[in-house]
């Protein structure tokens, strides 16, 4: 079975579940777009995310949006320009300073998913107390993702 016929799959799952007849289920996911915010300097890295979030969104059929921040501050606009947000990636260091400030600021007012994926241990450690909710590698991110998102 190809993994679009298990995200067709799971994506008809959730619409049962939500009891929404197939094309309200579908005519929603189109409209609504899943925002995942990635603060991540490296621009490998976000290009990486960038294909990894289209791969994903063509298999479960969702709409993902990727907000691209190479900075803290950028970062910290994103967030405050959306709120409806659904998924912070963030890295250990950025810009030269590590990003545990920052998720503290943004834990503050939000409680959605978090995730760290700094390379450094002792920062990811400390990114988990400030606030985030899961972790992993950034190789790993889109196995961290389908989680968040899948029904």
């Amino acid at each position: 079975r190809s993994a679009r016929d298990a995200g067709a799959q799971r994506v008809w799952k959730c619409a049962q579940s939500q009891r929404l007849r197939a094309d309200e289920f579908f005519e929603t996911r189109k409209e609504v777009a899943v925002k995942v915010i990635a603060v991540e300097g490296e621009p490998a890295i976000q290009d990486m995310y960038q294909e990894m979030v289209a791969d994903l969104s063509k298999r479960l059929m969702v709409h993902l949006e990727l907000l691209k921040a190479t900075s803290i501050e950028e970062a910290k606009k994103l967030f405050s320009d959306n709120p409806d947000v659904s998924v912070i990636i963030l890295t250990g260091k950025i810009g030269g300073s590590d990003t545990v400030a920052l998720i503290e600021t943004i834990h503050a007012t939000y409680s959605g998913n978090m995730i760290a994926t700094s390379a450094d241990p002792d920062i990811r450690k400390r990114q988990i107390t400030a606030g985030c909710n899961w972790q992993c590698d950034k190789w790993q991110v889109v196995g961290v993702l389908e989680k968040i998102l899948g029904c």
